[in-house]
């Protein structure tokens, strides 16, 4: 693969938006993914900054990343290891940021499902939390090609800022120096091909007393 793609590593707890680079993968049970290119989602959200004592553009773009994934299947158990070397991140200060992930998610039976990842980060000039974890339950989920089902996810995270570049979520973790909180979704099908999801997140930065709560809502139409 090859081009302008997006690029969603570690369930989208490291990085989620857009990717100029190659990829290529091997395997089928014992899967390896590895990339090379650019990551340049263009946003201009804001992140706090302890030198001078106020939020700055936090661009996540980096000039150069490389990544490889390791995932397989053991069993009900969905393992998986990552790596990502994101250089030159940013506009002004042109930092480095390497992070690496593993994840194990476990399927009871066909409705419900358990996760947990580690997360490790080593970014330059950055005095923080250099670690973090996710952990994840869901129930079922929304299909839309049956109408009235339905879903429900619940995940707790505490992410140190090293551990993410453009997080997933629809919350604001990346206007964070680091976060710690949770977030719950909903979703269910109203007729076929249209589903509806709803999100909630409650999450507080680590380096400072900022709160936030945001309330996400979607209509998802299929043809």
């Amino acid at each position: 693969q090859a081009g302008r793609y997006n690029l969603k590593v570690s369930e989208g707890n490291v990085y989620d938006n857009r990717f100029d680079g190659v990829q290529v993968a091997y395997g089928k049970e014992v899967k390896l993914t590895a990339g090379y290119g650019k990551a340049d989602p263009a946003t201009s959200e804001t992140k706090w900054d302890d030198g001078k004592g106020e939020y700055v553009p936090n661009y996540a773009k980096a000039d150069e990343v490389y990544y490889a994934e390791l995932t397989g299947k053991v069993a009900g158990l969905d393992l998986a290891a990552g790596y990502y070397d994101f250089q030159n991140i940013g506009e002004e200060e042109g930092l480095d940021d390497t992070i690496w992930t593993v994840a194990a998610n476990y399927a009871f039976d066909k409705n419900f499902k358990l996760g947990a990842m580690y997360l490790n980060g080593d970014a330059d000039e950055d005095d923080g939390d250099d670690d973090g974890y996710v952990v994840t339950a869901s129930y079922k989920g929304a299909k839309a090609s049956q109408v009235g089902s339905w879903g429900l996810v619940a995940k707790y995270y505490d992410q140190g800022a090293a551990t993410y570049i453009d997080h997933t979520m629809n919350g604001v973790a990346d206007d964070m120096c680091g976060f710690k909180g949770y977030s719950v979704f909903a979703n269910y099908t109203f007729a076929k091909n249209i589903v509806g999801q709803v999100e909630w997140y409650d999450l507080e930065e680590k380096e400072t007393d900022k709160d936030t709560q945001t309330l996400w809502a979607q209509l998802l139409f299929t043809f």
